[in-house]
């Protein structure tokens, strides 16, 4: 295990995560859930 000083000077960069904004007034974009789904089961559900 790394001592505790390394964790104070890693260096490690972490991006910072902000969701896209959306509009109240429309609705919220097609992300293809469907076509993730079939790629990462689709072989397990036949």
């Amino acid at each position: 295990m790394p001592n505790a000083d390394f964790w104070l000077k890693q260096g490690f960069d972490f991006e910072s995560f902000r969701p896209r904004e959306i509009a109240t007034d429309q609705p919220v974009a097609h992300i293809r859930l469907d076509s993730a789904l079939e790629f990462l089961l689709g072989d397990k559900l036949k």
